[in-house]
């Protein structure tokens, strides 16, 4: 996939194509493979069941075929798909800001429930009442965590 966004456009012929990596070479090389279809919507529910078939993370897509799934799984599945990519130390952050921040009060809600105001609601309460004191953590701490 692309580093930012998704990988859906529409073509002259009028269909939209999706792309979306398939497998990789032995030398790291992505082989892609492809999705079309008369509307954006349905390239995206393509895309996410090809991906879903190889068990592979679905990122960047909304669609209703994923949106009744716990915040909570879908948390530690990205996470686990990433801990062996990154840094020791950036694993080691990111797990933190999950378990102690994020799955306290993310954890439970279906994805179709977190909302713009549900995630502000979130936030404000843990500027007001987050941390190991209950004083509230700072703005840039939140950030991070929302990051």
């Amino acid at each position: 996939m692309p580093r930012r966004g998704e990988n859906i456009y529409k073509r002259k012929d009028g269909r939209w194509e999706g792309r979306y990596i398939k497998s990789r070479s032995a030398s790291g090389k992505a082989i892609y493979g492809y999705a079309y279809a008369q509307t954006y919507k349905e390239v995206k529910e393509k895309i996410a069941l090809k991906l879903m078939s190889q068990n592979k993370p679905i990122t960047g897509l909304t669609s209703s075929i994923v949106t009744h799934e716990c915040f909570k799984s879908i948390a530690v599945e990205w996470y686990e798909s990433i801990k062996d990519q990154i840094k020791e130390s950036t694993s080691n952050k990111y797990w933190n800001s999950l378990k102690l921040y994020i799955l306290p009060e993310f954890g439970d809600a279906e994805l179709q429930e977190i909302t713009h105001g549900f995630i502000s609601e979130k936030c404000n309460k843990l500027l007001l009442n987050g941390g190991k004191n209950g004083q509230g953590l700072s703005p840039k701490t939140v950030s991070d965590i929302l990051s």
